[in-house]
Order: C-alpha cells, then structure tokens, then sequence
C-alpha cells in the first residue's frame, strides 16, 4: 500500500460530549456556561463520535481520545473515567502524549485526572480495548469537572460518553487489529492450517515503528491484469490504516496442483488504489540484500504447498499467478 484506506476506520461507532451548565449563586441565576470537547477531532467537528477501530475477535481496538478547554475560562479539576466496558471487549491500557495522567483505579479500570485546564487547552491519548468475542460491545465514560473554583459544595457537573463497536468473526480468512507502541516486529495473519477448504494462509511482517490499525486478509481474487494469462489463488490483502512506505514482508502459502511450476511463480502487488505497484517472478527477481523491496525473499515448493516470501514498499494486495 502506498495510500492506505483510512475509511475503514470509520466504520466504528462514536461518541463526543459537548458540556454545558448553568451555576446558581444564591437565590440569583449566572449565565456562566463551562464547556469542554470530548472526541476523536479534528474539535468542533462530528460532536457525539468517539471512534473505535475496526476488530475481529481476538484482536485489538482502539480509540483517539480529545479532551479540550473550549470554555473562556479555567475549568478546574477535569477527570475522565472510564467504565468496565459491556460485552466483549476488556479495557486494555493506553498510550500517548497525555496517557500518564490516566490509570486503573479500585472501581474503574481507567481514569484520566487532567487537573486544572486553561483556556484552550488540550489533552490527547489513545485508549486500548481487547475483543474477546464477536459481538456489539457498548463502552462509556464519564467526565466531571468542579463548576466553580473553589468548589462552594457538591455542585460538580458530570455528562455520559458512550459507545459501541461491532466486533467480526474474521473466521479463516481476516484479522483485523491494532498496533500500539513497544513490538519489534508485528506480525498479523489469517488463521486456520491449510486445507482444501482453506487453500490460502496470508501473514503480513511490518516494522514496530507502525502504530496503526491493520486488516489482512484473504479475498476473492480480482481478474488476471492485461499481459497475464493465468492467475491463481484469492487476492492476499494488508491494509493499514497510516499511510506508510516502510517495507512489509508477505508470506503467504497455497494449496497448488501437484505438476505445479516453482520456477515460473510470479506475483502482482497493488496499491491500495488498485494501481499495479510492480509484476515480478520468483527466477528473475530475488531480493539482493536486506534492504531490497519489490522483490522474492525466497519461494518454496513441498508437494502441493508453495509458500512464499516477497517484500513491498508499503502494503495493498498481492496475487499470484
């Protein structure tokens, strides 16, 4: 891929709170409002969305986390807490510029105290969740922050975050997961051993520098492009969601018939636009070094499995033919 389909993760449910109060000095009514976004942004657009990404069971989601100051003055005490989510998902960590300001806690699993926030002011992080079975899991938050400073007793103003996810069965044939910080290397693959039932096994290596949600899978396969005959297989897809150029190494393994050919193995990689990225073959085209990219690692053939090895510069889709 060299422009990855960041849509998909917009296939998620959301949500954002925007705050609002009224504080009540005496028998007398202020108009003082104290506001503050809770989101996934860009702030100030699609309030209400909190987005989670993409997952299969088995996998991980996440979700960007904005928490701004859009009030004119100091909102004093700003706390963002996390519940135990609902059905198949577990609270799994969180990560980034302002995670340190959130931990577990006795009642909750995550509770993010951002303290005293100025006019404007931002915090950002990432929160993780594991999916633990194919199902719609419900997730919610609460925030609070003091409406006068100091506090003149228990006028605290506290609103509901809520949201959702669908989580798939990627069954034999997709994965889809996130990436966090701290892998060396991050390998994600279809599951299921190679059967009849079951002719393809596609797993995508990626640098740890990637922190991005990603699906593989294996798909129906798209026609032969113009100059190429004969194709075989279904169509091996890595799709992360960052647009990258860091090299992604395929391994992907086939059911084939027993007179097939090694030497005249080939494979098309596509971009994600569905652009040919290069047509190569195992006799003409083995990597000469490590750093070699539109290329075969190596290809092997033992009776009717072939599995192969090839790197790209990004990811996309990949065929054999």
């Amino acid at each position: 891929m060299f422009r990855a389909r960041v849509g998909r993760w917009g296939t998620s449910v959301s949500v954002t709170v925007l705050l609002a109060s009224q504080i009540l000095v005496g028998t007398a009514a202020a108009a003082d409002t104290r506001l503050i976004y809770v989101g996934s942004g860009p702030v100030g657009t699609a309030p209400g969305l909190l987005t989670l990404s993409p997952v299969t069971s088995g996998g991980t989601t996440a979700t960007n986390v904005i928490v701004k100051n859009i009030d004119n003055q100091t909102l004093t005490h700003v706390v963002l807490t996390f519940a135990a989510p609902v059905a198949g998902l577990t609270l799994s960590g969180s990560f980034g510029t302002d995670a340190s300001s959130c931990a577990p806690t006795a009642t909750d699993p995550l509770v993010c105290d951002f303290g005293n926030m100025a006019k404007n002011q931002t915090r950002t992080f990432t929160v993780l969740y594991s999916a633990t079975s194919a199902t719609t899991a419900s997730i919610s938050a609460t925030i609070t922050f003091n409406e006068t400073r100091p506090n003149g007793g228990s006028n605290t103003h506290r609103e509901p975050i809520g949201g959702s996810v669908t989580i798939t069965d990627g069954g034999c044939d997709a994965v889809a997961t996130f990436l966090p910080p701290g892998q060396v290397n991050k390998v994600i693959g279809t599951a299921c051993g190679l059967s009849s039932s079951n002719p393809q096994i596609t797993s995508v290596s990626v640098p740890g520098s990637i922190i991005s949600a990603i699906r593989v899978a294996d798909e129906a396969p798209r026609p032969c492009p113009a100059g190429i005959t004969t194709c075989f297989g279904q169509d091996s897809v890595a799709d992360i969601a960052v647009d990258t150029t860091a090299t992604v190494t395929w391994t992907i393994t086939w059911l084939v018939p027993t007179n097939f050919n090694l030497q005249k193995l080939g494979v098309i990689h596509y971009k994600d636009d569905g652009s040919i990225d290069f047509i190569i073959t195992y006799k003409k085209n083995l990597c000469a070094n490590a750093n070699s990219v539109g290329c075969f690692v190596s290809a092997t053939l033992d009776g009717t499995t072939l599995t192969a090895v090839i790197r790209s510069a990004g990811n996309g889709a990949m065929k054999g033919f």
